[in-house]
């Protein structure tokens, strides 16, 4: 199950594909196209904040994110990492803009005079904005699809966790959260789902079955989060992802709703854009 962050990696893959396409004077290996070196990954700081030094983180981005470089900034006498200056590139992200510490940049020699210059250069400039430009029309649509999708079903998931139970014994817990984002009160809910091993096979249990069924109980309100645990859901350590097959949902009002469409319920960790806007609806 792709999330928007993978799902726009690749578009943005093709994006600056196509635009280095039609402008033979570029190399694509040389291209404003980076990614974050921390194995702990790196934070993005809003560019209100950065154009004032204040340095306001706003997200954290994991390690080998696509990012397009935009614009170069050095913050003089900066005392919050005590350092004289400190070196900055706003870069475009999901289709939003930030900035990012060159530190946190892979980055050669080559690589950085490359980018210098490439950043005095007006028509690399006005391609890589171009190219945001297009990923956030993209990101835009891929947004509202996956919104309009959890508006659909009613309810949309977050802050999903797998969990190893003990060293000493096979079993694979699930923790999540669930939203209610329908206007009814909900009694009931059934989650078939299907452990995922790490090669991509459903993982079986000693009857050879492949779903389990969660049972959640309520009540849960309208526009409401709910944190729900169930440990051991699976006797193996060898589930490494899951997928929802189906969801059964029974209202208060003795209706009911089942869901089989579920590829998009789920809210990833960085996509609190997304679940702040629903929130807000």
């Amino acid at each position: 199950m792709l999330s928007l962050r993978k799902t726009l990696f690749l578009i943005t893959l093709l994006v600056v594909k196509n635009s280095y396409s039609q402008n033979n004077s570029y190399d694509i290996s040389d291209s404003l196209l980076v990614v974050t070196i921390s194995s702990k990954g790196a934070i993005l700081y809003n560019v209100d904040s950065i154009e004032k030094c204040k340095f306001e983180a706003n997200r954290f981005i994991e390690n080998e994110t696509a990012l397009i470089l935009l614009e170069k900034k050095k913050c003089i006498n900066n005392s919050v990492f005590k350092k004289d200056s400190i070196t900055l590139f706003k870069v475009s992200f999901n289709g939003r803009l930030y900035y990012i510490k060159e530190d946190d940049l892979v980055i050669n020699n080559n690589q950085k005079r490359f980018w210098e210059d490439s950043l005095k250069d007006s028509k690399v400039i006005n391609l890589a904005n171009r190219m945001h430009g297009q990923i956030k029309t993209l990101y835009d649509k891929l947004l509202k699809l996956k919104i309009d999708n959890i508006k659909q079903a009613g309810i949309g998931f977050h802050d999903f966790r797998i969990v190893d139970e003990s060293e000493y014994t096979n079993g694979t817990g699930l923790y999540f959260t669930l939203t209610n984002f329908s206007k009814k009160r909900i009694k009931y809910i059934s989650i078939s789902i299907i452990g995922i091993n790490r090669v991509g096979d459903p993982v079986k249990d000693i009857y050879g079955g492949t779903v389990k069924t969660i049972k959640v109980v309520g009540p849960c309100d309208p526009f409401n989060s709910y944190k729900f645990e169930y440990e051991y859901l699976w006797h193996t350590d060898l589930v490494d992802s899951f997928k929802i097959k189906s969801i059964q949902i029974d209202f208060f009002d003795g209706t009911k709703k089942t869901i089989t469409n579920t590829r998009n319920l789920i809210i990833q960790d960085d996509e609190t854009e997304l679940l702040q806007t629903l929130l807000s609806n």
